[in-house]
């Protein structure tokens, strides 16, 4: 509760996942200063904080929390890097690409396969966004589609390793 009164969180809109069975909405957007003190807090405290500042009005923000969050390797966190992955602001997909290494992969094709309209959706976004923003790039040299890729290859390797009537 402290770390929710210390950031005043002020959420409008949401979008709905499953994670481990359990559905969860995640607000679409935060309006709260950024919060720059981060001593005082637990571990647990600050991955929180990380995811919810992802969120965050500021792409500025979201690109500091992503390069903190992406080792977070947790089922409740992927939905934070995915959701990412279909924004526009280039500079936070490069953060993601150059620190996929950083990502559990089998913690991401469990969320895709668990989340397939999800997944759906992101597709969407990031030929949407390639279309308005980064067409001149050319799909190969647009990262989102390069992370997509991963997305998708994850998705499709996880579906052929699953056991049947899973």
């Amino acid at each position: 509760m402290r770390l929710a009164n210390a950031i005043g969180l002020v959420s409008h809109d949401a979008f709905a996942v499953t994670v481990e069975g359990e559905d969860l909405s995640i607000p679409a957007r935060v309006y709260f200063d950024e919060v720059a003190v981060r001593s005082g807090y637990s571990a647990l405290h600050l991955a929180i904080l990380d995811c919810l500042q992802t969120r965050h009005h500021s792409g500025f923000v979201r690109e500091r929390a992503v390069g903190r969050m992406l080792s977070l390797n947790t089922s409740w966190s992927a939905p934070f890097v995915v959701q990412l992955v279909s924004e526009y602001v280039v500079e936070i997909l490069e953060v993601i690409e150059a620190g996929w290494t950083q990502i559990d992969e089998r913690i991401l094709a469990r969320f895709l396969a668990e989340n397939p309209r999800f997944h759906a959706l992101v597709k969407q976004r990031v030929v949407s966004y390639w279309n308005a923003y980064y067409r001149p790039l050319g799909r190969q040299n647009y990262v989102g589609f390069k992370l997509l890729n991963k997305l998708d290859r994850l998705a499709l390797d996880f579906a052929c390793d699953a056991p049947a009537g899973e």
